[in-house]
């Protein structure tokens, strides 16, 4: 059955709240200063974007709980990446984390983050080497 645009907004939605309500416990949601921003913007596709600000909001157990609100949305997949200026570390989408139902692709470019923040994490796939969005 296709959906209408009004169920992919009302699905955007409730992802949107529920990413947001898990996050609010590791840090602060701001755009400009705080630990990461959900963004608010509702897509084409079926993607809600993160923008970590803070590199400890790569923790695992962090990246583990935004995984799991996927069980529920079998069709969506959320970008994480990370902008954080302060933290001299820019990581656009295709350098980052692709969080799916199916799992974790990990394309996430370590090799800009301080070694305490390159972590591994559980049910993640290295990224295809033609890995494009």
């Amino acid at each position: 059955m296709k959906r209408t645009n009004e169920q992919h907004k009302k699905e955007w939605k409730e992802l949107y709240e529920r990413t947001k309500g898990a996050l609010k416990r590791f840090g602060k949601d701001d755009e400009a200063g705080g630990d990461y921003f959900v963004i608010n913007l509702v897509p084409n596709a079926k993607v809600l974007m993160v923008e970590l600000h803070r590199l400890h909001m790569l923790r695992p157990e962090i990246i583990k709980s935004l995984h799991h609100l996927l069980a529920e949305f079998p069709d969506w997949w959320m970008e994480v990446y990370v902008l954080s200026p302060e933290e001299n570390v820019v990581l656009d989408p295709e350098s980052g984390l692709i969080l799916r139902r199916d799992g974790i692709i990990d394309a996430l470019d370590r090799s800009v983050l301080p070694k305490h923040y390159r972590f591994v994490y559980e049910g993640s796939r290295p990224a295809p080497k033609d890995f494009k969005l």
